[in-house]
């Protein structure tokens, strides 16, 4: 087991933080059913989706005309989703 000093989270440890190249690459290597699932289940980092929607716009699923990962965090679709 690797040891840690005090001020270094264990998860970094466990999981050290991906570059943005390889974030990028394991995007990439998904097929576009793969990306939407990985989108859904919370599974794409932010860095992620903002490269999908540049690449391919018209691929990326939408909530009320906006990309779905960024309309799914405003206020109007979490309001409406407790009712």
């Amino acid at each position: 087991m690797a040891t840690t000093d005090i001020d270094t989270p264990t998860t970094e440890v466990l999981h050290p933080p991906r570059s943005a190249g390889e974030e990028l690459e394991e995007l990439w290597a998904f097929t576009h059913d793969e990306r939407v699932a990985a989108m859904y289940a919370g599974e794409l980092t932010q860095r992620q989706c903002f490269a999908w929607a540049r690449r391919a716009p018209a691929d990326v699923p939408l909530l009320e005309g906006e990309f779905w990962f960024i309309a799914i965090t405003t206020p109007e679709v979490c309001e409406a989703s407790e009712r």
